[in-house]
């Protein structure tokens, strides 16, 4: 069989294929919005995707159109090789059709159900006998740390433990795609913490596939095999967490999964090894040959990024200069505690302001509001945005 072939029959079987998914609403004044914009994703086996964004991006537009809950206006989706929606071929296979299974933003268990009832129930659905569905979600809930809590009803749990009862019973039945949406975002911080941590190994351990939904930059980055960046109905980006924390290629995406220093500029001079930059906020930097990513000819006029945690701050005239890092002059405009550090706001020549992160439980100590400073960033930390 020929490569391509084999290539090609592998990936009929990934757990999703969706391709040039569009889908519009009409608003009441009459007005069409474009939820989703040719949208394009692919989930591998075992692969966890997390769909990140701001509120009315489409990430939960789109999970609800992988769910069977909406139907898209174009496009085709496939799930572990069935095709369960083409609007050309007529193809719209009903949720309850779709080898799939999700967990909410709220519980969604029955009240009426003891939690071991309510995690056997999609096995019961399927045709289990009763006996063996309740083993095996006795199984489940042991899984999720709540093994002694069966007998129990929603009302007599926490909230904490009836997510967990919610994670058991979405996993339990094994399926194709296992889809998440918002899930953590009803419970306290503490509980929030654990609960991913729990969703992690559980799926670290279980090997399943899942398309997770939420706004939350630290929840997507701790549980993304990739993460797919959305606004306006657009994937901006889809990367690992690391290269689009590290190395994003908008300013949206730079700005929008942490703190990010985002400055324009003018590309000055272009060598073999760096570039020359010149900002009117920090005068002129240097920067790696290889952060500049877009395609020729380069633009004149672009954005240079770096994370705060990625410089080094100090009083103004300390130390002497560093041959692979730019120097930055500017003013303490602001200094707040973060526990492991200080958040310093810095005021640059032209107004603008830049973070810089001073490291060490003491640092907010050696910092006052207008002490002049001086921040370098290393050139490797500088990073090239062109929109």
């Amino acid at each position: 069989m020929a490569k391509d072939s084999v290539i090609e029959d592998v990936e009929k079987q990934l757990p999703l294929i969706a391709s040039d998914v569009s889908k519009h609403f009409k608003r009441a004044s009459g007005e069409t919005t474009k939820a989703l914009d040719d949208v394009s994703l692919k989930v591998e086996k075992g692969e966890m995707i997390v769909l990140l964004g701001p509120s009315g991006c489409g990430k939960t537009t789109l999970l609800r159109c992988v769910a069977g809950l909406e139907y898209p206006d174009a496009g085709t989706m496939s799930l572990a090789g069935e095709l369960v929606y083409d609007r050309s071929k007529k193809v719209s296979v009903p949720a309850n059709r779709r080898d799939i299974n999700m967990m909410f933003q709220t519980y969604a268990l029955w009240p009426h159900l003891t939690l071991v009832d309510n995690v056997a129930y999609p096995l019961r659905v399927d045709g289990m006998k009763r006996a063996a569905a309740r083993a095996r979600a006795l199984e489940y809930l042991e899984l999720v740390g709540i093994g002694g809590l069966g007998k129990q009803y929603p009302s007599q749990a926490s909230g904490g433990q009836q997510q967990r009862a919610a994670l058991a019973r979405t996993l339990v039945a094994a399926p194709s795609l296992v889809l998440f949406d918002e899930p953590l975002s009803n419970v306290d911080a503490k509980v929030r913490v654990a609960l991913r941590a729990e969703i992690s190994r559980l799926h670290h351990e279980l090997g399943f596939a899942a398309l997770y939904v939420t706004h939350d930059q630290s929840e997507a980055l701790a549980l993304g095999d990739r993460v797919a960046v959305m606004n306006s109905g657009r994937i901006m980006e889809f990367a690992t967490p690391t290269q689009l924390y590290s190395k994003p290629d908008t300013r949206f995406v730079a700005e929008f999964l942490g703190s990010a220093n985002v400055l324009p500029a003018s590309i000055l001079d272009i060598g073999e090894t760096e570039l020359r930059l010149r900002t009117a906020s920090a005068g002129d930097l240097v920067v790696p040959r290889g952060a500049l990513l877009s395609p020729e000819p380069h633009p004149a006029e672009v954005f240079v990024m770096w994370r705060p945690e990625n410089a080094v701050v100090g009083p103004a005239g300390a130390g002497d200069a560093v041959s692979d890092s730019s120097s930055i002059d500017g003013v303490v405009a602001d200094a707040i505690f973060a526990g492991s550090h200080t958040d310093l706001t810095v005021a640059l020549a032209d107004g603008r302001t830049i973070h810089a992160f001073a490291p060490g439980v003491n640092s907010h100590e050696a910092f006052a509001i207008d002490d002049r400073v001086i921040v370098r960033v290393p050139h490797d930390a500088l990073r090239i945005l062109v929109a």
